[in-house]
């Protein structure tokens, strides 16, 4: 695609798919609040949150930047910025503020920033590398760019289940119909350090489904049904035996439910 334009989101945005985006988030929060905090996050500095969806973490963060901080939060759809703006009226927080605008276009922007934080973005983008070198364009000297994200070819259960198996492959079947990769996350290493990043920090998190997030995988699947009907991947009776299988193994609590890995990337502006 042309990179002037903005990347389309494989799924409803808003209220449409918050419940699942905001269990996908809690799952993987804790990791991220320790990464940030480990790597250039702190009171008093300006943080972009790109791809900030519904603003879970960017409420977070302006807690974390404080009074004397700022936090922008971007994201090109104006559905979720509405969801955001009406969160930072009830909770009247001053020290954020949202922009639409899209990751290509990203580097107009005026303002630089200390820290900026990408999550579930890149997975979505048929152009990552171009992306990185817009976002380095708006790091001060010294800034910090994280990175988070997933390889979803790593979800899994143990003793392994064929209907998980089966969605699992299909997810990433999906990236490769659309011409992303939504198996990023071990690669952002290396786009990192094609753009001359030399002072990288990396972990690897990887969380246990537990309780109500174990449901997180019929979710994810029925999310995601249509868009496997769409590229004519599965058959809709498919699709039923599949969520059949799944449900039957995420009630059995002799299965082990093993998210799929997330791969931190902080990459410094020296």
């Amino acid at each position: 695609m042309d990179n002037s334009e903005e990347e389309k989101y494989s799924l409803p945005v808003g209220k449409a798919d918050l419940e699942r985006m905001t269990m996908l988030g809690n799952l993987y929060m804790p990791y991220c609040t320790e990464f940030l905090l480990e790597n250039g996050l702190r009171s008093g500095i300006k943080v972009a949150d790109i791809g900030c969806g519904p603003g879970n973490t960017s409420l977070w963060l302006t807690d974390q930047v404080g009074e004397a901080g700022k936090v922008i939060a971007i994201d090109n759809s104006a559905e979720q910025l509405s969801i955001l703006n009406n969160r930072i009226l009830e909770k009247k927080i001053h020290n954020i503020s949202t922009l639409h605008a899209d990751i290509y276009q990203i580097d107009q922007m005026k303002e630089k920033f200390d820290l900026i934080f990408c999550r579930f973005l890149f997975i979505h983008l048929t152009n990552p590398l171009l992306a990185i070198k817009k976002l380095c364009m708006l790091l001060k000297p010294g800034g910090s760019l994280v990175i988070a994200e997933l390889d979803n070819s790593t979800w899994s259960s143990y003793p392994e289940n064929k209907a998980l198996k089966k969605d699992t492959e299909l997810l990433c079947n999906v990236g490769v119909q659309k011409g992303v990769d939504f198996c990023i996350g071990p690669k952002l290493y290396r786009y990192l350090r094609e753009v001359n990043f030399n002072l990288l920090n990396v972990k690897i998190a990887q969380p246990i489904l537990e309780g109500n997030n174990r449901n997180y995988l019929m979710l994810k699947s029925k999310a995601w049904a249509n868009v496997y009907l769409e590229y004519n991947l599965v058959s809709s009776v498919d699709i039923q035996y599949l969520q059949k299988g799944l449900c039957e193994m995420i009630n059995n609590p002799d299965y082990l439910l093993i998210g799929a890995k997330m791969f931190l990337v902080c990459a410094k502006n020296t």
